[in-house]
């Protein structure tokens, strides 16, 4: 699994590229815009083409998915631990930091980012505290998904440690040519992913 997050910060052309990477194959986009108002995410969403909303994740404005056509939705922290019920016809994700919030999800999650497993691009000084790896994991019901520094270059390591899928950010938005990026990573996760 191959999952592209937003850049909290705007990106020349977002949506343009954007609406490209769908075209090129692109499954799973995690809508995080922490500053974004109701209105904003709803001028965000408009310029991304109908056909390919459903494969966006909710991070916040979590009441506007059924007017986007979407049922995925992504809980911070506060959000999992306040979270009493899990919706049949929806799809959740959720972020953990260590082995212990991991081992404690509750079924409900389809899956879980866990990192930074490498240094992060996106925020320089952050990062690992660790080899990267799984192997502490207890049970492994919710699949786990390396975010924190993926690139191309690392995208297979992050396989061989035992995650289930990565997930990109600063690697696409922060290139010089976001598109050639993901379509790099994406064929080098691609050709990993059929090896296994």
């Amino acid at each position: 699994m191959l999952v592209l997050m937003a850049d909290p910060e705007p990106v020349v052309h977002e949506t343009i590229l954007l609406n490209d990477m769908f075209d090129a194959g692109l499954a799973h986009f995690h809508l995080r815009k922490r500053a974004f108002t109701a209105r904003d995410m709803r001028n965000y969403v408009d310029s991304i083409r109908p056909h390919f909303r459903s494969r966006l994740s909710l991070h916040q404005h979590h009441d506007l998915a059924a007017d986007f056509g979407t049922n995925r939705l992504h809980d911070n922290t506060n959000a999992r631990l306040a979270r009493q019920q899990f919706d049949a016809e929806m799809i959740y994700s959720t972020s953990v930091h260590n082995h212990e919030e991991y081992n404690s999800l509750p079924a409900g999650y389809a899956y879980a980012f866990f990192g930074p497993v490498f240094p992060s691009i996106s925020k320089p000084g952050y990062g690992p505290t660790g080899k990267p790896g799984v192997s502490q994991h207890g049970s492994r019901r919710t699949p786990l998904i390396a975010i924190g520094g993926i690139k191309a270059a690392n995208c297979r390591e992050a396989a061989g440690a035992g995650f289930d899928g990565i997930a990109v950010l600063g690697a696409v938005w922060r290139s010089s040519d976001p598109l050639n990026a993901f379509l790099t990573i994406k064929e080098t996760w691609d050709k990993q992913d059929r090896t296994h």
